[in-house]
């Protein structure tokens, strides 16, 4: 499976010099914004349930993309794939499917968010579920959520941003390596 993953110039020296990168959760960029952090266990934990088990326990996911927009050439222009402050490249990777998980990016928002993730679009839908949710106890709300989150990994041809996670690149996984900043 090609995926393209936005990293920082040290964690690929981290793999030329180790042969291999994980990620663990005190030391990602994003550390900081402890809002998101429950939403990326949970991620972790969808993994581990579908049988990508990660090396350690401090393991975090790391995130790499499937298709860009529709595309599978990632577009080096777009501000989503640079952090302020780090040079960044691209890695170009070859995994085995059996440990990546995909999901779709747009949906994942709904994870990060803490909120329903939708089946789709359409507003009548959205609203009926919106109304269901409401006048549920605080318990069957939480439930109906997390139920709901189960949709970012239903991914079809509209799915046009779709993400992969995965615990540990490898240095003989990566094609090329290309700095887009």
């Amino acid at each position: 499976m090609r995926l393209y993953s936005f990293q920082t110039k040290e964690v690929y020296e981290l793999i030329e010099k180790h042969g291999y990168y994980e990620s663990v959760f005190e030391k990602t960029l994003w550390a900081k914004e402890n809002e998101f952090m429950n939403a990326y266990k949970w991620m972790k934990e969808q993994m581990i349930q579908r049988g990508i088990v990660p090396n350690h326990p401090d393991a975090c996911c790391i995130f790499a993309w499937y298709l860009m927009d529709g595309s599978v050439i990632p577009d080096f222009n777009e501000t989503y794939a640079c952090y302020p402050h780090h040079e960044m490249v691209c890695l170009t990777l070859e995994v085995d499917s059996k440990d990546v998980l995909l999901s779709d990016e747009i949906k994942w928002n709904s994870v990060l968010g803490n909120t329903l993730c939708y089946p789709n679009e359409d507003e009548d839908e959205m609203e009926r579920l919106d109304e269901h949710y409401e006048l549920l106890q605080a318990q069957d709300k939480e439930k109906m959520k997390h139920e709901s989150w189960q949709e970012i990994f239903h991914i079809d041809e509209l799915s046009k941003w779709v993400q992969a996670t995965l615990f540990i690149i490898k240095k003989e996984q990566i094609v090329s390596c290309e700095r887009i900043n």
